[in-house]
């Protein structure tokens, strides 16, 4: 009965078989709202999960914490057509938050236009041991919009560019799962890691299969790719990087 409380929709639940488990104690629940999602070469390359809620924000850092996660997906806003779709997780610019036994400080924020890009620090506050500060870097795409798709597809295109660069930089030293979320963490979270696996695909074997794609998320977690909409969002990506390519200039250039 506890664990219902945390589920943001009633019908979007996490599969027993590839559910993140956290650790479990006297006081805490080893439940969270979140399954493990294969990349396309790489076992448990995502976590996708709800927009947490108020109740489980010290679930939603334990998780990160405990998965060593460096790297946070967002595809909603907080509020949406006047509607709560996430909760703010996180502290304003410049100031820290405690969420349970975790400090949760945002250092720096950058409106990138289709998205923000903050780096948070995170550390474990009632440990015995002495854990270093860990740089967490969380990506918020703010236009797309619920059970929608973007307008602009190189927008997302270009976060996504962001957010493997610095996932390569990082997993130099040690892998570890990129936490991708929306509100029910299904529709918006199924395309951006469908994009990443078909696009994947696409770079090793210049072919790629969607529908193949989307049935293996789903048989990780339900409805991933809600409809069709996104579906087609899928075959919009794909063109345009096979079309194009990288269309990204530094400012010098």
């Amino acid at each position: 009965m506890d664990n219902k409380k945390k589920n943001r929709y009633k019908n979007i639940l996490p599969y027993d078989s590839t559910r993140v488990v956290l650790r479990k104690s006297a006081e805490l629940s080893d439940y969270i709202n979140a399954n493990f999602i294969d990349g396309y070469s790489q076992l448990r390359k995502f976590i996708a999960t709800q927009g947490p809620l108020t109740r489980t924000s010290e679930d939603f850092w334990r998780m990160v914490w405990e998965q060593e996660s460096l790297i946070i997906v967002m595809l909603a806003n907080v509020m949406e057509g006047g509607k709560a779709k996430c909760a703010k997780y996180w502290p304003e610019f410049g100031k820290s938050c405690t969420y349970g036994g975790y400090n949760v400080q945002t250092v720096n924020e950058e409106n990138r236009g289709f998205y923000i890009l903050r780096t948070i620090h995170l550390k474990e506050i009632f440990c015995i041991t002495s854990h270093p500060t860990r740089k967490i870097q969380h990506f918020q795409y703010i236009r797309w919009p619920d059970h929608g798709v973007p307008l602009i597809t190189s927008s997302l295109i270009r976060m996504h560019n962001k957010v493997n660069a610095e996932y390569g930089d990082l997993v130099k030293d040690k892998t570890f799962p990129i936490i991708v979320h929306c509100s029910a963490g299904a529709g918006r979270t199924g395309a951006y890691i469908g994009f990443d696996i078909l696009r994947d695909e696409m770079q090793s074997l210049n072919q790629v299969n969607v529908y193949r794609a989307v049935l293996n998320m789903r048989n990780q977690r339900m409805d991933m790719v809600q409809n069709m909409k996104q579906y087609v969002l899928l075959h919009k990506l794909l063109s345009e990087c096979h079309a194009l390519g990288s269309t990204g200039f530094k400012p010098s250039e």
